[in-house]
């Protein structure tokens, strides 16, 4: 019966983020903000000879880990009563890491066991898929205004991925 089987799941997480402000002049500032997202997430599971007439074992590992990183700088100058300029240099990347393992184990000669001992089985698979991705992304941007009332804005933006093609940016 589906009650005798065995699943064991848990997950931790971890996330930490980090910002700063730096005036490095009256008109010019610095921001950055830091961050990491990392988990481990384990998930176990036996199906005892009650319910697959052999035993059946399943192991799950996933690593993961995340970095990321915004830096801005600022550049803010009132020329004068009607015209003023805003620049924004903005660099930002973002890296991830995966790890996901996977055993499966069947003909256990005992449920005593389970996931515990894989090696009681006598059938194994194993998997492990690593993988790994990146993302960067280039802004700048200038505001000119004109007497409070006209705005103009030029922007420009680069990204670039891993996800697409090997190290192309």
């Amino acid at each position: 019966a589906v009650e005798n089987n065995i699943q064991d799941n848990n997950e931790n997480r971890l996330a930490v983020n980090g910002y700063l402000n730096y005036d490095i002049s009256k008109d010019l500032v610095f921001n950055s903000s830091a961050g990491i997202i990392k988990a481990d997430a384990h998930n176990n599971s036996y199906n005892p000879f009650i319910t697959s007439s052999i035993g059946i074992a399943n192991v799950r590992n996933i690593y993961s880990t995340k970095l990321f990183n915004t830096n801005r700088l600022t550049y803010t100058k009132d020329i004068n009563e009607k015209n003023n300029i805003k620049v924004d240099v903005i660099q930002e990347s973002v890296n991830e890491r995966f790890d996901n393992t996977l055993i499966y184990a069947s003909n256990f000669f005992t449920d005593l066991v389970s996931y515990n001992d894989l090696t009681v089985a006598s059938v194994y698979k194993v998997s492990n898929s690593p993988q790994s991705r990146q993302l960067n992304s280039d802004l700048g941007r200038i505001n000119y205004s004109l007497l409070d009332r006209y705005l103009l804005t030029l922007s420009y933006r680069a990204d670039g991925t891993s996800v697409f093609q090997k190290d192309k940016w």
